[in-house]
């Protein structure tokens, strides 16, 4: 891809796409922010949670523009991979908060994956892309994120002693599930 060419990040959280953008700044690529209406289906596995929602968004923007989307969820060992592909509902009905209740014990060994899924002119599917962050969940939250990261007070990533909340955005791209697929994102994006 050459430097200064266009892609898209479709969401309607600013975080995420501050995110996005530092880091593919680093590629030399150029993004946007993009909102659009998706519809979110319900699967266990988050790749075609995105591939749904990339293919969408194309439709949507007229299959003329390089777009993507993410979708993230958090894995806790002791509840089975709970709450999984379901974790922005589950944040949003439940609540961080109440989900350590049903952990037994300490800290509990989880992980964060996320999937970006692209897609662009010329494509006939979308490209996906993972990343994944292991840590532990505690029960008790420390530090203070926005409503739509309410996790980030209850997880460390490995090596780490600090939750997500408690660092900067420096500090969190070293070890986000969503910092290491848009990354491998960057590197494809750029070799294209």
């Amino acid at each position: 891809m050459n430097q200064g060419k266009e892609v898209f990040f479709v969401t309607g959280n600013n975080s995420k796409f501050e995110e996005a953008n530092n880091i593919l700044s680093e590629f030399g690529i150029k993004v946007k922010q993009l909102k659009l209406d998706l519809e979110e289906i319900q699967h266990e596995d988050l790749g075609k949670i995105a591939e749904n929602k990339a293919r969408q968004a194309f439709e949507k923007t007229g299959k003329n523009k390089m777009v993507f989307v993410d979708d993230t969820g958090l894995f806790i060992k002791s509840l089975k991979g709970f709450p999984g592909s379901n974790s922005k509902l589950v944040a949003k009905t439940l609540g961080a908060d109440r989900l350590v209740k049903l952990i037994k014990g300490g800290a509990n060994k989880a992980a964060f994956k996320s999937v970006i899924a692209v897609m662009g002119p010329g494509m006939s599917s979308p490209e996906v892309f993972e990343g994944k962050c292991h840590g532990k969940y505690l029960i008790k939250a420390r530090g203070k994120s926005a409503d739509f990261v309410p996790y980030d007070r209850f997880f460390v990533p490995l090596g780490e002693t600090k939750t997500f909340a408690q660092m900067n955005l420096e500090q969190k791209n070293k070890y986000s599930s969503r910092a290491v697929s848009i990354r491998n994102l960057g590197k494809w994006l750029s070799r294209r």
